[in-house]
C-alpha cells in the first residue's frame, strides 16, 4: 500500500523533537509548547500542546498529555497526537538536559 495515498490522520507518524538549548519555559506544569509541521501531503499543521508531569494521559476530548522519560535525555509525550484529517503522531523529544527545565522549575515552585 502506498502510505502517501493515506489521509493525514491515517499515516502515523514517530515525531522526534530535538531539545534546543535556549528553550524557555513558561510554566513547568502543565508544560505548554506550539507544535507546527508538515504531514506526509505536505499540508502544515499546528497544535497547542499542555503536558502534565504527572497523572495518566487521557484520550479526550480535549486529550490530557503527559510526559514519561524513557531514558537519559528523552521524554515521551502521551497519548498520542490526534488532529482530525491534519496529523497523527507520537511524540518524543531528545537531547533534553540532566535534570530536564521542567524538572528543575518543578522542584523549586
Amino acid at each position: 500500500m502506498d502510505k502517501r495515498l493515506l489521509s493525514p490522520d491515517r499515516a502515523i507518524l514517530d515525531v522526534i523533537l530535538r531539545w534546543e538549548d535556549g528553550v524557555k519555559l513558561v510554566s513547568a506544569d502543565p508544560m505548554r509548547f506550539l507544535l507546527t509541521g508538515r504531514n506526509h501531503w505536505g499540508q502544515v499543521f499546528q497544535n497547542f500542546i499542555e503536558c502534565h508531569l504527572d497523572g495518566e494521559p487521557e484520550d479526550g476530548p480535549p486529550p490530557r498529555f503527559v510526559l514519561f522519560k524513557l531514558g537519559p535525555t528523552v521524554w515521551k509525550v502521551s497519548p498520542s497526537l490526534y488532529t482530525p484529517n491534519s496529523v497523527h503522531g507520537y511524540l518524543t523529544f531528545v537531547g533534553v538536559p540532566d535534570p530536564a527545565p521542567w524538572e528543575s522549575r518543578a522542584d523549586t515552585d
